[in-house]
C-alpha cells in the first residue's frame, strides 16, 4: 500500500548531502557510473548510455514526486561532488515498512560513503517515517555490502533464486531485512 507523504529532498550529516537527483546530475551520474564492476552489482548497463542516464533520473524524478520511489544524489558536503545514489522504495505506510537499494561510484568505494548514505536512510526511515523494517536486496557475491549490513545489524532471510536478469543471465540476491529494534540498539546517529 502506497501512501503519500511528505518526503524530505535533502538529508545530511558532516560529510554527506543526499539530495533528490535531478537532471543536472546527468553528467556526474555518466562518468561515474559508467563501469563495468559496477552493472555487476546494479541494474546500471554497461557500457553507459547517455539516454539511459536521463531516462533513469526523469523517471525518477517523477516517482519522487508521485511517492513511488525516493531516490537520492550522494555529494561531499563542501564540494558538492557526487559520489553516488541511494533509493527508498516500496514504501508501505500500513504495515510500516519499505525497501532501500544504493549504487556508489568505483572511485570512491572503501571510503565510508556507503555506510553513512545507508545510516542517513535508515535513521530517516525509522525515526521520522517511523517504519519497522527495511529490506535490502543484494548480489550473492557482493562482499562489502555484505560486511557494511552485518555490520548495521541486518539479518540475511534468504537467497532470491534468479531474481534479476542482467546482461543475458539471472542472478541470485540475499534479501536482508533490518528492523527498527535492531538498527537502533547501535546505530543509530
Amino acid at each position: 500500500m502506497h501512501l503519500k507523504m511528505e518526503i524530505k529532498m535533502n538529508l545530511a550529516n558532516n560529510f554527506i548531502i543526499i539530495k533528490k537527483l535531478t537532471m543536472r546530475h546527468v553528467n556526474d551520474f555518466f562518468s561515474i557510473f559508467n563501469n563495468p564492476e559496477i552493472s555487476h552489482y546494479s541494474i546500471i548497463p554497461y557500457p553507459l548510455k547517455i539516454t539511459w542516464v536521463r531516462n533513469y533520473i526523469k523517471k525518477s524524478m517523477e516517482k519522487f514526486d508521485t511517492g513511488e520511489k525516493y531516490t537520492w544524489g550522494i555529494f561531499k558536503r563542501g564540494t558538492e561532488q557526487f559520489v553516488g545514489v541511494v533509493v527508498l522504495r516500496n514504501v508501505d505506510i500500513e504495515n510500516k515498512s519499505a525497501r532501500i537499494g544504493y549504487s556508489i561510484g568505483k572511485n570512491f568505494w572503501n571510503m565510508g560513503f556507503t555506510k553513512m548514505a545507508v545510516k542517513i536512510i535508515l535513521n530517516y526511515a525509522f525515526k521520522e517515517l517511523n517504519l519497522n523494517r527495511i529490506e535490502i536486496r543484494i548480489d550473492c557475491i557482493d562482499d562489502r555490502s555484505i560486511k557494511l549490513l552485518e555490520e548495521l545489524n541486518a539479518k540475511c532471510e534468504g537467497k532470491l533464486r534468479s531474481s534479476i536478469y542482467r546482461n543475458g543471465k539471472f542472478y541470485d540476491l540475499f534479501l536482508y531485512s533490518i528492523l527498527k529494534t535492531e538498527y537502533l540498539k547501535g546505530n543509530a546517529e
